[in-house]
Formats: C-alpha cells, sequence, structure tokens
C-alpha cells in the first residue's frame, strides 16, 4: 500500500515500510509453500504500481491475474484490515498488461535468434564447448553475409548451409563437425517440442513497452502467463535469463532516484539457477551487481535463501522471510542459514521464530533511508487491495484485446530472413538449370501430317505454344507431344482423340502383339484371336494333326511336341498315352535315367529293370559270380565279399574262412613279404642252390 512516498508492507503496531529510493537494491521473499509469499508479492506490487513504478512478475500458479481486477469485501478482510488500524481502506484494480510467449493468455512475447545470442542459446539448447563453437561459427557467417536470424527456420536453414559448405569455410571460420551440427539440430527439434519456437519471431518484444503508466500515473503491471511455461523449467530459466541481460544492455545509466523505473520479480527462482554453469552465474552476478545504476529492482522468490547463490543473495538487501519447516537436517540447515542472514534483534530469537511463522506473518528486514538493514521484525503482511485469486477468462480476453499492445504484438510477421534468401538461392539455381536444359521448340515442330486426321492450323499451334508448361508438352490432340512412345493410328476410324492408337490395328496400341491376319480370329483390340496361337501365344505352335487342335490354337493331344517338348510321344501304341507322353513298356519316354532290364522275367509293368540283373537296378554293386552266393536281387552274397565288403578280402587259409567270405581267425589279413637287401638276397640264394 503506497503512503506517504513508501510502500507499507506489513505492521507489529509500527508500519514497516520499503523506501522507494532503496527499492532498487533488490530484494528476496522466502518461505514455504502457502505460507504467504504470493500476497506479499502482490502488495509489493500494488504499491510499486500506485507509485508509478511499473511492474513485471511471472504468474506461475495462475492467481496473479486479480490484480487487474476490485477486490471484493468479505468478513475476514474486514477482520485483517481493522487489525492494521485502517480507516479509509479502499478496494481497487491496477493497470494490467498480460503476456504469453505461446500467445494464448497474452499478447505474444517474442525475440529474435540473433538478440538472443549464441552463448544462451547454447546453454538453452544444451550444448558441449565444441558444439557451441560451432554455433558461433554459425551467427558469425550469417552476420557476414548479412543473413537475420529470426526465428528457428532460419537457424536450421543457416545450419544446413553451413553444414553443405563446410569444405569450403575451413580456411576461414575453422571446421565444422557434422556431428556437431546435428546435435545443434536435435536441440533445436527437442526446443520445439517444448513449444520454444513461439518464443522467436517478429515483431520482436521492445523491453520499453513494459515502462508504461496509465492516464492515472500508476504503473503498468505486467504479467507473464507462466502456468504452461513452468512446465518447460529450462525455457523458463532462459526466458527469465534473457530479459535480465536485455534490461542491463538496453536501459541507460540514470544512478541513485527517488524511485526505480521498473521492479521485477522472479517467482520461482530456485529454476534460474539450478545446474545453471559458471559462465551464465558470473553473467547474473555481474548484471544483479550492475542493474541498481539503472534504476531497476530485482526481486527473487523462492522456498529457501539457499536456493540463491551466495554471490546473488549478497546483493538482496530487502528481505521478507515467511515460515520455514524443519524436519530434516538439511531444512534445519536451511533453516539456520536464513537466520543468520538477518540483522539481528535482541528481542527475536531469529532461529525459532522462522519455524514458529504463521500464515500471512513474516521476518522482515527492510534498508533504512540511510541504506542500512533494519534489525529483523516479526510482523503481519497487509492485505491486497485487488482481487485475490484469478479472473474469468473472458475478463483477462477483454483486456488483452483492448490493450494498446495487441496492435503491435498481436499479429506475427515473417519479414526476410535467412531462411528466405536461402531458399530463394536455391530456387534460382534450379531455375537456373531448368533454363539451360529447356529445348527451344521450333514451330514446324507442332505441325501434324494431314493423313491422321488431327492437322491444327499455325496459329492454333501458336496458342497452345503460349498456354504450355514451361516443359512445352503439346496438347492432347496429339499425342506426339505427350506419349512419344504411342504412335498415332493411320486407319482414320480408329484414332483416339489423345493420339494412341485405336481398335483395328494393335501396331499402335499394343506393339509386342501382332494383328492376326485371319480375319475370323480378330479382335476387336487388333491383338492375335484364335486359330493362330501365333499372334497369341509365340511360345506355342499350333498342332498340326487336326483332331487335337485347340481351340485357343495350342497343341493338342496325340502329339506331345506342342504341348510338352519334354518328353517325347512313345513310339510303341500300346504304351502310348492319351496326352502323348511316353507310356509303360519303354521307359525312354518316362524315366531316361533308368534303362529296361533285358531280361523278360525281370521287366518290370514301368519298364524299369527288375530282378536278376542288378545292372539296371543298383549298379553300384556287381552280381556275385558265384551262383551259390547271388542274390534273388542281384546283388553279390556269402562267399566272396568282394561283393559284399571290397575292404576286407577273403582269408585264403580254408580252416579260417568265414560263411560270409570275410577274414576269419588266425589271419585276418596276408602277412606282407619282408624286403631283402642285396647281401640277404644273395645269401638266400647262395643257401637255396646249395
Amino acid at each position: 500500500m503506497y503512503i506517504n512516498n513508501n510502500i507499507w508492507v506489513a505492521g507489529n503496531g509500527n508500519n514497516i515500510s520499503l523506501q522507494l529510493n532503496m527499492a532498487n537494491r533488490h530484494g528476496l521473499i522466502a518461505g514455504a509453500s502457502g505460507t504467504g509469499k504470493t500476497v506479499t508479492l502482490k502488495v509489493l506490487a500494488e504499491g510499486f504500481s500506485d507509485a508509478g513504478v511499473p511492474v513485471f512478475m511471472a504468474d506461475v500458479k495462475g492467481d496473479l491475474s486479480g490484480v487487474s481486477m476490485q477486490g471484493a469485501d468479505s468478513e475476514n478482510m474486514k477482520k485483517r484490515v481493522s487489525a492494521f488500524g485502517i480507516n479509509d481502506w479502499q478496494y481497487k484494480y491496477f493497470p494490467t498488461v498480460f503476456w504469453d510467449i505461446f500467445g494464448e493468455k497474452g499478447h505474444p512475447l517474442r525475440t529474435t535468434i540473433s538478440e538472443m545470442g549464441p552463448m544462451l542459446l547454447a546453454r538453452l539448447l544444451g550444448l558441449t564447448d565444441v558444439q557451441e563453437g560451432v554455433l558461433n561459427i554459425v551467427f558469425r557467417i550469417a552476420q557476414d553475409k548479412e543473413m537475420p536470424l529470426i526465428d528457428i527456420k532460419d537457424l536450421r536453414a543457416m545450419l544446413s548451409y553451413v553444414g553443405d559448405s563446410k569444405d569450403d569455410i575451413i580456411t576461414t571460420y575453422g571446421n565444422v563437425a557434422p556431428q556437431s551440427v546435428g546435435a545443434i539440430l536435435r536441440g533445436l527439434i527437442e526446443l520445439e517440442n517444448q513449444g520454444g519456437e513461439r518464443f522467436f519471431g517478429e515483431p520482436a518484444f521492445d523491453i520499453n513497452d513494459w515502462i508504461n503508466l496509465d492516464k492515472e500515473g500508476r504503473g503498468y503491471i505486467n504479467i507473464l502467463e507462466s502456468v504452461k511455461l513452468i512446465q518447460s523449467p529450462t525455457l523458463y530459466a532462459f526466458f527469465m535469463l534473457w530479459m535480465l541481460t536485455e534490461l542491463y544492455e538496453k536501459m541507460p545509466e540514470v544512478g541513485d532516484c527517488s524511485k526505480p523505473k521498473l521492479v521485477f520479480f522472479f517467482d520461482e527462482a530456485h529454476l534460474l539457477f539450478a545446474e545453471m554453469p559458471r559462465v551464465l552465474l558470473q553473467k547474473v552476478i555481474q548484471v544483479v551487481k550492475l542493474i541498481r545504476s539503472k534504476a531497476i529492482g530485482v526481486y527473487f522468490i523462492s522456498q529457501s535463501p539457499s536456493d540463491i547463490p551466495d554471490e546473488v543473495l549478497a546483493q538482496l538487501s530487502n528481505r521478507i522471510q515467511h515460515a520455514l519447516r524443519a524436519y530434516t537436517p538439511k531444512e534445519q540447515k536451511a533453516v539456520r542459514t536464513a537466520a543468520e542472514t538477518f540483522r539481528p534483534n535482541p528481542d527475536i530469537d531469529t532461529l525459532q521464530a522462522i519455524s514458529e511463522l504463521s500464515t500471512g506473518e513474516a521476518l522482515i528486514s527492510l534498508l533504512q533511508p540511510d541504506g542500512s538493514p533494519a534489525m529483523v521484525q516479526r510482523a503481519y503482511i497487509l492485505p491486497p487491495q485487488s482481487y485475490m485469486g484469478a479472473i474469468a477468462d473472458d475478463v483477462r480476453q477483454s483486456i488483452i484485446n483492448e490493450g494498446a499492445m495487441e496492435k503491435k504484438y498481436g499479429k506475427t510477421v515473417d519479414n526476410e530472413s535467412a531462411y528466405e534468401m536461402l531458399t530463394d538461392k536455391s530456387d534460382s539455381n534450379d531455375n537456373e538449370n531448368n533454363q539451360q536444359a529447356t529445348a527451344v521448340i521450333d514451330e514446324d515442330a507442332f505441325k501434324i501430317d494431314a493423313g491422321t486426321g488431327n492437322q491444327q492450323t499455325v496459329e492454333q499451334l501458336q496458342y497452345y505454344s503460349q498456354q504450355s508448361q514451361v516443359n512445352n508438352i503439346g496438347n492432347v490432340d496429339n499425342n506426339q507431344y505427350q506419349q512419344m512412345s504411342i504412335q498415332q493410328n493411320p486407319i482414320s476410324q480408329y484414332p483416339q482423340t489423345n493420339g494412341a492408337g485405336g481398335m483395328g490395328n494393335n501396331q499402335y496400341q499394343q506393339p509386342n502383339i501382332q494383328q492376326n491376319p485371319i480375319p475370323q480370329y480378330q479382335q476387336p483390340n487388333g491383338a492375335g484371336g484364335m486359330g493362330n496361337n501365333q499372334y497369341q501365344q509365340p511360345n506355342i505352335q499350333q498342332n498340326p494333326i487336326p483332331q487335337y487342335q485347340q481351340p485357343n490354337g495350342a497343341g493338342g493331344m496325340g502329339n506331345n511336341q506342342y504341348q510338352q517338348p519334354s518328353i517325347q510321344q512313345n513310339p510303341i501304341p500300346q504304351y502310348q498315352q492319351p496326352n502323348g507322353a511316353g507310356g509303360m513298356g519303354n521307359n525312354q519316354y518316362q524315366q531316361p535315367s533308368i534303362q529296361q532290364n533285358p531280361i523278360p522275367q525281370y521287366q518290370q509293368p514301368n519298364g524299369a529293370g527288375g530282378m536278376g540283373n542288378n545292372q539296371y537296378q543298383q549298379p553300384s554293386i556287381q552280381q556275385n559270380p558265384i551262383p551259390q552266393y547271388q542274390q534273388p536281387n542281384g546283388a553279390g552274397g556269402m562267399g566272396n565279399n568282394q561283393y559284399q565288403q571290397p575292404n576286407i578280402q577273403q582269408n585264403p587259409i580254408p580252416q579260417y574262412q568265414q560263411p560270409s567270405g570275410a577274414g576269419g581267425m588266425g589271419n585276418t589279413k596276408k602277412t606282407p613279404e619282408k624286403k631283402m637287401n642285396t647281401t640277404e638276397r644273395w645269401l638266400a640264394e647262395h643257401k637255396k642252390n646249395k
């Protein structure tokens, strides 16, 4: 509540106020869920607005939109107001502008790829140092070639261009690995899946549009719809970081002022610093330290002071601490840390008080007019003057439509950028190639022979030439220019409208099938009909025997030459089959691989060799010449193993011969004669002669 050039924040019998000239020293609002941080945020935002200070805050829970509507009286509110001794309490609304990256519940809030820059974009995409280096090369090439990078499609087109031209740019810009280009493209896909493509585009947001006052001199409260955005924590964090960087780079230096020009509230601040690379953290620390001189105040809202890096926490001078619950050693440590950040008050046990605070109650230490922090005090936060809760969607939409920012940011603009430039360049190259490949068509080439019945005048041909496509295809009346593979039928009664051969002469329709010269078998479409298969199935001849001719001209029964050329007709009449195949009695025409047994009694009915002569049945085993051992099937029997087991010889000693002809006991194999040398042979011969 704005009173006497200060913002009345809380009371405990005394008014605890935030000095406007100290508001740009930044601040912290901390506390567990449900302890009153949102109400504290609204009270501060309302006070800044009444003081003529524009405000920006992210609505991550969807309950801040109520500042745009007048508050409602209730018994509970009356009790809270009376507890502070306020007699002239007023419910009122505050000028509000709704923003939304996705453009659903607020004016679209966009920036360009170029304004985001390679460093922030690399962290947003989660790139490695090598991949970030490639991204820097892409940005540099786009700058040198004056190709603006507006949205994601521009960056994707530029990445493709750099990847294709890596051999040409290596000596100027350095090596570009295809793997790095692929990693960046994958990161862009993930960003698009989170809806990040809507954040990049035009018209790009102008940070000065947040620094506006209404007709009554009150600062606008800019609310970023973040219920959906917070579901993509990385995108939310880097958006906030981008805004902070934009403010630092574009706002002028003004030094100390009587009040800030703009105040930022970063809700769920722990998302901003979670897993933040050191290089970005250093940038945030630098911005927080130096942005004060640009008359901008930054306030972080989180559950615990430990969520904020120490270097940043040291810059937050105005502190409001709601209750913290300590059930675990880690939580107890966080409570001790929070208690130690306040200037001690001998009347308050800060460590104990943090755990005892009720909803709406807080420990507060704000800067005094001389810039020193006040001793910590325990007090209750004032109620807000605006509506508690969220407004209806139709009310929100009405505020959006009537706002001045709708005309500026309501419609997306797609100006010429890198994508269009690279696409136009590619199309230009394609057109040049097409023009070089396009043949010049002479006027006489369109003239048709009068015999075709499709002759056209020169005037008609000129008209068709003008109306034709770039490839100069002829019109439908003359298929010579449409289907060059099919000629116009010269027979007048059969021409087709498209120039293809008609009925009566298949030469112009199906060139691979000739017209049957026999009139009665001519088909309407010109194909060979019945009676002469030469024009229908050239691979099967007509059977010359009349009674076996088939209606379709194929060879019939009685002469298999025209039906199954691989099997000849059996010359023996009684074995001829009705279909012309070789029958019984002569296997030459049925099973050429087995000859007929010349021994009559062993001839089989089917012509195969029977018993008695194994030559025609089992050529691999010969007939035993010894009669008593001959088997009925012609195989070698017992007594001579040569015909049964060739690998074992018959024992020449009779008493050891086995009935089966195998070598018996005592000598299963002949003992080989011992070879003698010359001396031994001479002694043997000498002994024999003596």
